[in-house]
């Protein structure tokens, strides 16, 4: 009798000690499996949206066609080396400026790079790529009067697509007549374009969350474009040409 009452509470302790070592890791796995159930029910119901939102914003870039066009033109998605070089061509022609030569090379250092996500062995990554600007420097030598540099570098300022003149050498030009006012100059540009990028998935960008585009770049980028180059420095005005005596 006393074998048996000894019995019970070891057979009950056995018992829960099976049910640690054995049904709580199932249990603990169960739960965690429904944590990623969960998890990619909510991914799926916003990528749902996203897709749903496609559509509604294509209908709005066709609405705003002439916008879409500008801002395609002023960020392109690939450097086009043809259009800068006919671009400055014409604009020296029309300022009355003598271009004397155009050269264009990769910026190393431009844009900055995304970020990666730490991914912890055998998890799967939720890295979403994010566009980037990049620029291509152009160097352009170029001589003629004050007045017709002061007019190329405007032009150049205002032209439709993103730039910058990033260095800016003028000085009086080796070879000139006789109380001439020919200047050399050499300005650094830098000449900016953005890549497409692949997103897919639970990567998508958060614009897809939303049912319309935010235009508020295009007013900017046309404030941008119409306004004047900086002026000169106030010891200087009143100069026709300040590099001469």
């Amino acid at each position: 009798m006393r074998l048996k009452i000894f019995l019970t509470p070891f057979a009950l302790l056995i018992a829960v000690i099976v049910a640690t070592w054995y049904i709580w890791p199932v249990v603990v796995d169960i739960q965690l499996k429904m944590g990623e159930v969960k998890k990619s029910q909510e991914n799926l119901n916003a990528t749902s949206v996203k897709k749903d939102n496609v559509a509604v914003l294509v209908a709005s870039l066709d609405k705003n066609k002439d916008k879409e066009d500008f801002i395609s033109s002023f960020v392109p998605s690939s450097k086009d080396e043809e259009k800068i070089v006919n671009g400055l061509n014409y604009l020296a022609s029309d300022s009355g400026v003598n271009l004397l030569n155009i050269s264009i090379a990769d910026d190393k250092i431009s844009g900055q790079p995304t970020a990666a996500t730490s991914i912890a062995p055998g998890k799967t990554s939720t890295y979403t790529a994010t566009p980037t600007i990049k620029f291509s420097i152009v160097d352009v030598i170029f001589s003629g009067k004050y007045e017709n540099i002061k007019i190329f570098l405007s032009q150049i300022h205002k032209m439709e697509i993103i730039n910058r003149i990033n260095l800016l050498s003028i000085s009086k030009a080796a070879v000139n007549e006789a109380g001439g006012d020919e200047l050399a100059t050499n300005a650094e540009i830098k000449f900016g374009y953005m890549p497409y990028i692949n997103q897919a998935e639970s990567g998508l960008s958060s614009v897809f969350s939303q049912s319309s585009f935010n235009f508020d770049s295009y007013s900017k980028i046309n404030e941008l474009i119409a306004r004047k180059i900086p002026v000169l420095d106030t010891g200087q005005r009143g100069k026709a040409n300040p590099f001469l005596p």
